[in-house]
């Protein structure tokens, strides 16, 4: 009986050691996959980022909006656009002073515009101002900035550009302003 016994606690070591053994087995099997299933996680995410942003256009261009459209010259190229404006600059130098701000104003009244402008204190009314054959309002400011507006329709609605002071140095901007096109 004792042999027997023997025999049987044997069996239960042994099987116990066996059981523990395939489990230690496993789980390194398991922990040796991991990192394979880790990469092919983490392989997607670096598509994601290896996907670029749509490209902004650069001149030369034409920019179409609902109310306008506005050509871009050789090496200008859009900083931001959406559906009623476009911020551009050309290509070189400081984006935030030589750009030009071309947007729409729906749903606002030119007149309303022209007198908030007039009302600014460090601002100077020019009156009319063209650029090839489109008529603008003119204002421009102390700080060396230009804004003109041009009536779009009945409703009085308009087209406004700012044209920050290195751009308004510069000739590009006539070029710009008389490639303005009302739809």
């Amino acid at each position: 009986m004792k042999r027997i016994y023997h025999f049987a606690m044997a069996a239960v070591v042994m099987f116990a050691m066996v059981a523990c053994g395939n489990n230690n087995v496993k789980q390194n099997e398991k922990t040796e996959e991991q990192p394979v299933a880790e990469q092919e996680t983490s392989q997607p995410a670096e598509a994601e980022t290896v996907q670029e942003e749509p490209q902004l256009p650069v001149g030369p261009c034409t920019l179409d909006f609902e109310m306008f459209s506005v050509d871009l010259p050789e090496g200008w190229k859009v900083l931001k656009q959406d559906r009623h404006e476009a911020k551009i600059y050309p290509g070189t130098g400081d984006e935030f002073k030589g750009s030009i701000l071309v947007q729409e104003q729906p749903y606002r009244q030119m007149a309303e515009m022209v007198k908030t402008y007039q009302g600014l204190q460090q601002t100077k009314d020019l009156g009319e101002v063209s650029f090839g054959t489109n008529k603008f309002r003119g204002f421009e400011n102390e700080m060396g900035d230009f804004t003109v507006m041009m009536k779009a329709n009945e409703k009085d609605e308009f087209v406004m550009a700012e044209v920050r002071s290195d751009a308004y140095k510069n000739e590009a901007y006539k070029q710009i302003l008389s490639s303005i096109k009302l739809k």
